[in-house]
This record gives structure tokens, sequence and C-alpha cells, in this order.
């Protein structure tokens, strides 16, 4: 199955080979790992995008400052018609890069979702079976039932920002807030959607860590 351009990059970008996000009994790129065994996420310094870059508001305290919470925030632009493989998350894969890429830690657990927060302008549901020939190719390979894929849904016609939290948690304290910054739009994306669209942050980018806890001071939402 042919990969999107942002499946696609995100898979360089954490130093994975590109593969279809969805096929079982092959590498699985959303997920990071074959089916059989995790496979590490390595990434070189000069990959990884810029981690202090204004993309949200924080209003912080002493009680935030003190929290342990791993935020991770994504940027990602969806089409708001003709839904395809475009509008496809992948928190789980997002995490698991988290936690090699920030922490060092193979994470090979199963995660369990949390929806914390849905877009105020569509829908964050569950890719199923269902969505065959439409989200994906209908002649892909069955869904693997832990593969934890959302499908971002703008509302038709909608141009603009949204954005959504996802909870994923692999047991033990392992957890990580993943933070998307959807950008709803008319046209295809194209190759270059990181620099069209993404140029400030770039493809994802870590918000905070047990050990550098959320933000303390008042910046600049990005855009």
């Amino acid at each position: 199955m042919k990969l999107s351009p942002m499946h696609l990059v995100f898979a360089v970008a954490v130093g994975v080979a590109p593969a279809a996000p969805v096929m079982a009994g092959q590498q699985d790129a959303a997920m990071g790992w074959d089916g059989q065994k995790a496979r590490p996420i390595p990434v070189t310094p000069s990959k990884v995008p810029p981690q202090n870059v204004p993309v949200m508001i924080a209003e912080a305290n002493q009680a935030q400052a003190a929290q342990s919470t791993r935020m991770l925030g994504v940027c990602h632009p969806a089409p708001n018609n003709l839904y395809s493989l475009d509008n496809v998350i992948e928190p789980i894969y997002m995490s698991r890069a988290y936690f090699d890429v920030y922490e060092h830690k193979n994470v090979t657990a199963p995660g369990a979702i949390t929806i914390l927060q849905q877009p105020k302008h569509g829908l964050l549901r569950l890719v199923t079976e269902a969505d065959r020939g439409k989200l994906f190719d209908s002649e892909a390979g069955p869904l693997k039932p832990d593969a934890g894929l959302y499908a971002y849904l703008p509302d038709q016609g909608y141009d603009g920002k949204d954005s959504a939290t996802i909870l994923v948690d692999f047991g033990g304290g392992l957890k990580v807030q993943v933070k998307y910054y959807f950008q709803a739009v008319s046209t295809g994306i194209a190759d270059n959607w990181v620099e069209t669209y993404c140029s400030k942050t770039g493809p994802y980018w870590k918000i905070s860590s047990p050990s550098t806890p959320a933000a303390t001071t008042r910046v600049r939402r990005n855009g």
C-alpha cells in the first residue's frame, strides 16, 4: 500500500524504513515494530525537530512546574474533504518514538488510548475495517487489533487550525500525552507538507517531560 507523504516523513524522521502502517505481517511503520518484536527507533540529533519552539499557551504556576507529564507535540495537516490516509494519526507509534528519542527507552508494551480532548472543528475516531477502501486501500491486509490508529476528520469545508489531545498509557508509569496540532486544508497534502504547514516546529517536538516539566513561562501559540 502506498504511504501518504506524512507517514513517509514520520517514518524517516524516526529512522524507520517506510512501510504500510496498517498491514499485518509486515513491518508496521505506524507502530514501529514488525508484529513480533519491537524495533528500536534510532534518531540522530540532526533529525530531531527543535524542542523550544513556541507552540502553545502555557499559564504555569508552581503546581504545574512540579508535575511530571510527558507531552509530545505533533503537527498534522489533514484534508477537509475526500478523507484518506492523510487523515490518519498514529498516537501509539508517536508515543513509542517519544520514549526512544527523548528517554532512550525501547517500549514494547501495548498502549491503552484515552482521548482527553476532541477537536473543535471535526471528529477524532478509531480507524476500523469499515474504513477499508476509504481511509486505506481495499487490498491492504487486515488491521492489527492493537494498532490504535485514529482518524481526524475535519468538518467538511473547514479551513483552519484545530487540536486534540490523546493519552497513551503503556503501564508502569510509562505514559505520554500526544497533543496534535491539526491544519484542516481543502487542497491535497504534498510531499513538502512539513515546509508548508510545520516549518516552525517540524513534524513533532517535546513539550514536556519528567525532567523538564511543562513550560514555566508564558509562550505564544504558533501561527
